[in-house]
């Protein structure tokens, strides 16, 4: 089996010269938890030891080679590949790629060149992916070796084994001559305009990455995957594919990365994925994917982010998911998900956003010992009880908007608040006064807390502080006094939006525009 960690071992030991060269490791570039460097480092030549004089053997009759008809042998050994009608029609890729090898590339012996097909194939690919447009096409067509062409890797007998074409401005469709790199070990198209169906990959054994991220794609999306016993990346997010997560995938032991965002993915999650037990990051999102997520996802000891966001899931979260010791990033937010919010593993998780579902009862008191999590987002759903005591050094994102919470703003939402940055409290029944402490939280931008039934004086802020607060919505509240002065001068500098309970006869006595931009209630 191969091991993605080993291959660029393998690539630093391929021939750096004209025929053979590697231009760019395969580990996608908009995810940068991969960074190999290859040893390319020159070797000394050795001349070779002088052989031993023999005696000179009898010569051979010479004959001359026999006649080659670059046409007759190009379109013998091309019409293994397509159809001979396509080679003979210049407007097709296929017809420009077979003229371009019978005018243009003649520097090319057709009758012995090895890899005639790859390099028909390429060219095939240049063409029918408008090559002249591609934004890095340097050395394409040209008389060298194909493995010389820009964006491309072979290995040590010249055939190809990684296409790096990644926001390539390539445009069209990946033809049925795509299947002659069989021995391709990484794919990356990220970010083109390809469209047409995903090329054919049933012989790939080698294939370790397949990225056509960001394109046009459409038709069924995991026709190749249970052929590809070797894959670590299958990522295919943004197109517009279709079809079912199949039962096979528990067989792909190699899988670490399966992203298949915003296509037009149905079905459930098959019980099977706890079989693909090297899987680090499963990303469904933006589907139509429905069902349950199964209870034997907790057993995946490598899982460390698990994005499901935007499908119409239903159920409850297993308690196994939340256990796990590796999980760090958990997105279910825009589902139909009910139940209760179990507690989870205060020493991994860094993420977690449950907004928008149906989840009900308490908050679970974890979060106290949470020092790691950056993002709490539970807002839209029907939780209620007080918000736990928190523990936010790292915290960047607390939403907890229009649920049923009451009690008062927890004092330790802005203790040592060092990250804080932003803050939804808004449409719940918290009561009690605004903390002062809330002007510690020094990179503040947004502090929502409308529609509650906070009570009292609006808290000064000392001189420089809250310095990138850009809106403070405060109406919908029982709160009284004067506006204070140290807020209302924020407005000459970051503070954009600042609304109260202002309107005549008012609660908060706050000059609107000079101050407040917006009173209530709306007259």
């Amino acid at each position: 089996m191969i091991d993605y960690e080993d291959f660029p071992k393998l690539l630093s030991e391929i021939s750096l010269n004209n025929e053979y060269y590697v231009e760019n490791e395969f580990t996608p570039e908009h995810d940068d938890d991969y960074d190999d460097d290859d040893d390319n480092t020159a070797q000394p030549v050795v001349p070779p030891t002088l052989a031993p004089q023999m005696e000179p053997a009898t010569p051979s009759p010479s004959y001359a080679p026999t006649p080659c008809d670059r046409e007759e042998v190009l379109l013998e050994k091309l019409s293994t590949i397509t159809d001979e009608s396509l080679l003979q029609d210049p407007s097709t890729p296929q017809g420009m790629a077979f003229d371009w090898m019978q005018n243009t590339d003649t520097e090319i012996d057709a009758c012995n060149y090895e890899t005639l097909g790859q390099r028909y194939a390429m060219a095939v690919l240049y063409y029918s992916t408008n090559g002249d447009d591609w934004k890095d096409n340097g050395n394409w067509l040209s008389s060298r070796s194909e493995c010389a062409w820009n964006l491309v890797a072979c290995d040590e007998n010249g055939l190809l084994i990684e296409l790096t074409m990644d926001e390539n401005s390539m445009a069209g469709e990946i033809t049925s001559e795509f299947t002659t790199f069989s021995n391709l070990v990484a794919i990356s198209m990220f970010n083109n305009n390809l469209q047409g169906y995903l090329p054919r990959l049933d012989d790939f054994r080698n294939l370790i990455k397949f990225d056509v991220e960001r394109n046009e794609f459409e038709g069924p999306a995991f026709e190749n995957l249970p052929d590809l016993s070797n894959i670590q990346f299958y990522l295919i997010s943004n197109n517009k594919l279709t079809g079912t997560i199949p039962e096979t995938i528990g067989n792909l032991s190699s899988l670490k990365n399966f992203w298949i965002i915003g296509n037009l993915i149905t079905g459930t999650i098959p019980e099977t994925i706890a079989s693909a037990d090297n899987l680090e990051k499963f990303f469904i999102s933006e589907n139509k994917i429905s069902g349950t997520i199964p209870p034997t996802m907790g057993s995946l000891v490598e899982l460390k982010q698990f994005f499901a966001n935007d499908n119409i899931m239903t159920g409850i979260i297993p308690d196994s998911l939340f256990e796990s010791i590796s999980l760090e990033q958990l997105r279910l937010q825009k589902n139909l998900f009910t139940g209760s919010i179990p507690p989870f593993n205060a020493e991994s998780l860094v993420d977690l956003r449950l907004q928008d579902n149906r989840f009900s009862g308490t908050l679970p008191a974890v979060f106290e010992t949470a020092t790691n999590i950056e993002n709490i987002l539970v807002g839209n759903n029907y939780l209620s009880g007080t918000i736990p005591p928190l523990n936010a050094v790292s915290l960047k994102f607390f939403d907890v908007r229009n649920n049923k919470f009451i009690g008062t703003i927890p004092l330790s939402l802005f203790n040592s608040a060092e990250e804080l940055e932003y803050v939804y409290i808004q449409g719940n029944n918290l009561s009690g006064e605004i903390p002062s402490s809330f002007a510690d939280a020094d990179r503040l931008v947004d502090f929502y807390a409308s529609n509650n039934l906070l009570s009292g004086d609006i808290p000064e802020i000392p001189e420089s502080a809250l310095m990138n607060l850009t809106e403070l919505l405060l109406d919908g509240n029982s709160l009284f006094g004067n506006m204070p002065d140290s807020i209302c001068n924020l407005r000459r500098t970051s503070l954009k939006n600042l609304w109260a309970d202002c309107t005549s006869p008012a609660e908060v006595q706050c000059a609107i525009p000079e101050c407040c931009t917006k009173c209530f209630p709306e007259e």
